[in-house]
C-alpha cells in the first residue's frame, strides 16, 4: 500500500514538472483604444487594450492525456478561446510555443514578477463573475482588460485599494486616459468589475507562458491536477479491485 502512494506522488510530480504546450499560436487582436498606462516606474506607455481570439495552435500534451486542454487547440464558431493579456513587459507576437501553467508561475520574463495566490484567486472570482459580460463591446473589453493588469500589477492588499486610473504606490498600476475613447465610461465599467464578490466561485484559469514573448490567461473547463489525481485515484481503485478479487 506504501509503495502504491509513494508511486502516485512520484506519478503526480512527474506530470506537473512537464509541462502541457501549445505550438503554433495564432490570434485575432480585438482592441479597444490606446491607453496610456504606467507600471513599474516604466514611465508612460501607450497600450492597446482588448481581448485575444485564439484561432489555431497544436495542442501538445506532454503531461497526462486525461485533461481536457484539447480545446486550446482549434476551437471557433460561436465559442472560440478567448484570454486576456498578463504580461506589460513583452510583445504579443504569433505563431509561438506557450506553456500551460498555474497563474502563480505567471507571468514570465521581461524581469517581471510572478502574481502571489491572492492575485490569482482574486482574478479567479473576478473572471468567473464578469468575463461573459466583457465580451460585449469594445469598452467592455477594454475595461476588463486593466482590470485583469490593475489586479496583477497594482500593489494592493485589500480589495478596496483597486482603482484602475488612481496610482496607489510609485510602482504600482495605473491608466491615465484612453485615446480617442471614452475615459469614462471604461473607467466606470473597470470599477465593476473590480468589485467582484470575494466570497464568489472560481473560474477554472490557466496562464499561457512563453519566456520572451507576451502571456494570456485563459479558462478551461477543469484543474490540470485535479484531472490528473482523478486518474491516479481511479487507477489506485483497480488495483485494490483486483487485489480483492
Amino acid at each position: 500500500m506504501k509503495r502504491l502512494l509513494s508511486l502516485m506522488v512520484v506519478l503526480v510530480v512527474a506530470s506537473a514538472a512537464s509541462a502541457d504546450q501549445v505550438e503554433n499560436l495564432d490570434f485575432t487582436f480585438s482592441p479597444t483604444d490606446d491607453i496610456t498606462v504606467y507600471y513599474d516606474n516604466q514611465g508612460a506607455k501607450p497600450t492597446a487594450t482588448g481581448g485575444f481570439t485564439f484561432t489555431t495552435g497544436a495542442y501538445v500534451d506532454n503531461a497526462n492525456p486525461l485533461d481536457d486542454l484539447e480545446i486550446l487547440a482549434n476551437r471557433t464558431g460561436d465559442n472560440p478561446l478567448v484570454g486576456y493579456c498578463i504580461d506589460l513587459y513583452q510583445t504579443a507576437v504569433d505563431g509561438e510555443t506557450y506553456d500551460l501553467v498555474a497563474l502563480t508561475s505567471a507571468p514570465q520574463g521581461g524581469g517581471q514578477g510572478t502574481m502571489s495566490a491572492a492575485k490569482a484567486t482574486a482574478l479567479a472570482q473576478m473572471w468567473k463573475q464578469f468575463f461573459a459580460d466583457s465580451l460585449t463591446n469594445a469598452t467592455t473589453r477594454g475595461a476588463f482588460q486593466l482590470a485583469v493588469w490593475e489586479i496583477i500589477f497594482e500593489d494592493w492588499t485589500t480589495q478596496s485599494q483597486l482603482d484602475v486610473f488612481n496610482q496607489e504606490t510609485s510602482t504600482g498600476f495605473y491608466a491615465t486616459g484612453v485615446a480617442g475613447g471614452d475615459t469614462g465610461a471604461i473607467a466606470d465599467k473597470a470599477a465593476e468589475y473590480l468589485g467582484w464578490d470575494v466570497n464568489g466561485d472560481l473560474a477554472n484559469l490557466v496562464a499561457l507562458t512563453n519566456g520572451s514573448k507576451q502571456d494570456y490567461v485563459v479558462e478551461v473547463p477543469c484543474p490540470m491536477i485535479s484531472v490528473q489525481l482523478l486518474g491516479l485515484v481511479a487507477m489506485f481503485g483497480l488495483i485494490r479491485r483486483r487485489r480483492k478479487s
